[in-house]
């Protein structure tokens, strides 16, 4: 079932996205985490959000991030709620 359905709230282009990944076939899937990753910057910019990895994981492992204090997926200032 697609996510959309379930959750009518959700942006249609992540519903997309997530279908897409979800695909059985991994040839119709995106190629890489890469494709997915540049997906998500556009969907995130053509939203006013900026997108950014977290600065750990689920278990406290340090990740990359240029400002780990707004390491997440935050509002531009001045884009709305």
């Amino acid at each position: 079932m697609p996510l959309g359905r379930r959750y009518p709230e959700i942006d249609p282009e992540l519903d997309r996205l997530v279908t897409s990944l979800l695909r059985r076939d991994p040839g119709a899937r995106p190629d890489s985490a890469a494709a997915v990753a540049e997906e998500l910057e556009q969907l995130a910019t053509r939203r006013g959000y900026r997108w950014q990895l977290p600065a750990s994981d689920a278990g406290g492992n340090e990740l990359l991030a240029d400002d780990p204090a707004e390491a997440d997926l935050l509002p531009r200032p001045g884009s709305g709620p």
